[in-house]
């Protein structure tokens, strides 16, 4: 549906200037787009990494990104890649083919003129662009109000931000100045190759990356960072690392497959991308099934005790203890039949108070959403709340066997199992 309404946007959009008028638009999009991308944004970046306080001349700099001759250059390129790629089966907006392909089958307005070119019409330098044509003698004007107001608006994260850097600069130099004494540890290591790609890009941070994976060949995110890099240097070795980290954590297959589908289009390997947005489609139909089963719990589903530490289980439960409406809590996990290599947690709340009580639905998912968005809970965990019209079936059921978690009496000491189990019941 989303997909359909930017379609009718585009037919909408066609009927006032002409198809080919907008064809040319949406491809001058996507080709400004990918060249602040590549060139502007890294630019403002390195720039905010510098200095303390924002450029006072934003919208000029970005213009005259656009109008350098090195970055037009690459239009037809960008323009090649852009028009490669295919609407995935997630997506709101059609691709760019498609978009394309839809105008035109259009008919053209008779006032228009339906010259086609390879590559869109960018604005050239010479002519006045569209700010200035309606704008007159006040765009320039305008332009300086926009770019004071910009600064003001992004001084305190841009500050920010440069200060992170320069703590980051200065850890970069401890840890070389401390690799050349002793080896540092994984860790280390790890956090000298992600500041360095921070700071340095990409290009520096590789050696770091593959020294980590030399010594861990099984490092999940150093080979996914190794791998991503190498693919942003159009090297194919970058895939052999992506599926080395996917192989080991099959959560990170769909960012993986992103990135692989993105260098096989662009490198024109087009068969060898379809065989990734496959199995991310049918990876994404996993997930889908998987949820949907892990979201509808009832009493007379099957629950396991949880697997966390004891240690873990307790530090839970202190957090709990400091919720006053919380009268009783099991942590356990639900038996799946999709993915149950991945377990699927539930927290189960019995709150303190009583069915009488003014607004006790509106309390019940005001106490889900704070557990849900404020306790450290394991991954893969789903909050309920019991109301007190169905808590008493839910006991003898599902947790009838189960034992609750070992909260603190509200008075400062740890209450009993069985005085604690009284509380709401």
């Amino acid at each position: 549906m989303a997909r359909e309404q930017e379609y009718e946007a585009d037919r909408n959009a066609a009927r006032l200037v002409g198809p080919h008028c907008m064809k040319d638009a949406l491809a001058c999009l996507s080709v400004v787009g990918r060249m602040l991308q590549e060139s502007f944004w890294p630019s403002l970046d390195r720039r905010n990494k510098k200095t303390a306080t924002p450029p006072e001349s934003y919208l000029h700099d970005l213009a005259g990104s656009i109008q350098m001759p090195a970055h037009r250059e690459r239009a037809q390129a960008f323009f090649s890649e852009a028009t490669h790629e295919q609407t995935g089966y997630a997506d709101t907006h059609p691709s760019l083919a498609d978009r394309l392909a839809a105008l035109a089958r259009l008919p053209e307005n008779k006032a228009s003129d339906s010259t086609s070119s390879t590559i869109p019409q960018l604005l050239g330098t010479e002519q006045d662009h569209a700010a200035r044509y309606f704008l007159g003698k006040t765009c320039d004007a305008l332009c300086e109000q926009l770019n004071r107001e910009w600064a003001e608006q992004v001084k305190e994260t841009w500050k920010q931000k440069y200060d992170e850097s320069q703590a980051s600069q200065a850890r970069v130099v401890a840890l070389w100045e401390k690799s050349l004494a002793e080896s540092l540890t994984e860790d280390e290591l790890w956090e000298y190759a992600t500041k360095t790609e921070v700071l340095d890009g990409g290009d520096a941070a590789i050696p770091l990356f593959r020294q980590l994976v030399d010594r861990s060949p099984d490092h999940v995110s150093a080979n996914f960072a190794l791998g991503r890099l190498l693919l942003a240097q159009s090297d194919r070795t970058g895939l052999e690392r992506l599926e080395r980290a996917v192989a080991k954590d099959q959560e990170s297959f769909l960012s993986a497959a992103a990135l692989a589908e993105e260098f096989l289009v662009r490198t024109g390997q087009q068969e060898d991308a379809a065989g990734y947005r496959e199995r991310a489609m049918e990876r994404r139909e996993l997930l889908a099934r998987a949820e949907e089963e892990r979201q509808q719990i009832t009493p007379d589903d099957l629950f396991l005790p949880h697997d966390l530490s004891r240690e873990a289980a307790q530090a839970l439960a202190n957090e709990l203890s400091a919720l006053e409406e919380i009268g009783e809590a099991y942590l356990v996990r639900k038996q799946v039949r999709v993915m149950p290599e991945v377990p699927a947690y539930m927290l189960i709340v019995i709150p303190t108070y009583r069915w009488y009580e003014w607004r006790e639905e509106e309390k019940n998912e005001v106490l889900a959403a704070k557990l849900s968005e404020e306790m450290p809970l394991p991954s893969n965990t789903y909050t309920l709340v019991l109301g007190s019209l169905i808590k008493r079936q839910w006991k003898k059921k599902a947790l009838k066997r189960i034992p609750p978690l070992p909260l603190h009496s509200r008075s400062g000491g740890k209450a009993a199992a069985a005085e604690v189990l009284s509380i709401g019941v």
